[in-house]
């Protein structure tokens, strides 16, 4: 005949034993959690392996140490509408399906297209023009350019020939004074030299 083995339970929502012997299991059918004592401390969590169930439902703290392999939809309940701070953190998927939890200070949304430029805007009025800048120094004066060579003189132009001296008059005779002979005409005066060429002009 079969026996019914029944553990220590409770109704009472939120209603936890205070102490359990160790192996000794408790259960609060309203909330749905099983706890273990272990020496002096009761425990209400539990690993599993190799488990597998068609539903599995979870509610409080979870602690997964390992790596959680999902085949199949993942689904999140609503998020509490409360204000978005700097230490709020997202759930992302990276592109090898790894699920990451970041802050949404570290999230960049992708680029949105180009928008339609725009009209052109009214010219505005012409500035009020700007005071007289100050009047530079004076630039540095360049050196003095090297003195041409001097141009080569001509040479001296050939001295006219002395002209013909007049031919002396006749004396007069002793007595009365003879008249005064006709002074000689003036000698033809020499042709003047040709003017020597002008030099060249130095550089």
């Amino acid at each position: 005949m079969s026996q019914v083995i029944k553990i220590k339970h409770s109704i009472t929502p939120g209603n936890e034993p205070v102490s359990l012997e160790t192996g000794e299991l408790a259960i609060n059918l309203t909330d749905g959690s099983l706890f273990f004592g272990s020496a002096t401390t009761v425990h209400n969590s539990f690993k599993v392996g190799g488990l597998s169930a068609g539903t599995l439902n979870v509610s409080g703290d979870t602690t997964l140490g390992g790596i959680l392999s999902v085949n199949s939809r993942t689904y999140l309940r609503t998020v509490d509408t409360t204000t978005v701070s700097a230490n709020t953190k997202v759930l992302i998927v990276q592109s090898d399906g790894e699920v990451e939890s970041v802050p949404v200070t570290q999230l960049t949304g992708a680029t949105g297209a180009q928008g339609t430029t725009g009209a052109q805007g009214t010219q505005g009025i012409q500035g009020v023009q700007g005071t007289q800048g100050t009047q530079g120094t004076q630039g540095i004066q360049g050196v003095q350019g090297v003195q041409g060579t001097q141009g080569i003189t001509g040479t001296q132009g050939i001295t006219g020939t002395q002209g013909i001296q007049g031919v002396q008059g006749t004396q007069g005779t002793q007595g009365i004074q003879g008249v005064q002979g006709t002074q000689g005409t003036q000698g033809i005066q020499g042709i003047s030299g040709a003017t020597g060429a002008q030099g060249i002009q130095g550089v």
